[in-house]
């Protein structure tokens, strides 16, 4: 139960700041197709079931995600540039990692 608390504390602030970056990146053409909402769904969909596709819909292709992890049970790279590299990072390394979380 710590880790997934861990992880899901650490998560807070990235998704706030996705959340920041998505509605700036997306507010006059998308802004009513990507509601917090939406992101935020396709996330956890996108990492709950393996399916790293779905954060075409959250991240832009450049994007960077930086992470400034404070929990010891769990790593990240501090900074993860790109889409394709996140996905790998948040979904595809992180199912494989801690599958049963």
């Amino acid at each position: 139960m710590g880790i997934v608390l861990c992880v899901y504390a650490a998560f807070i602030p990235v998704m706030h700041e996705l959340l920041r970056f998505n509605n700036w990146m997306h507010h006059m053409s998308l802004s009513s197709l990507l509601t917090p909402e939406v992101v935020l769904r396709d996330y956890f969909h996108a990492k709950d079931e393996n399916r790293p596709y779905l954060l075409e819909r959250v991240f832009t292709s450049d994007a960077s995600l930086h992470i400034n992890n404070s929990c010891s049970n769990i790593t990240f790279p501090a900074v993860t540039q790109g889409r394709g590299s996140i996905a790998d990072t948040l979904v595809t390394q992180f199912n494989k990692t801690y599958e049963n979380i």
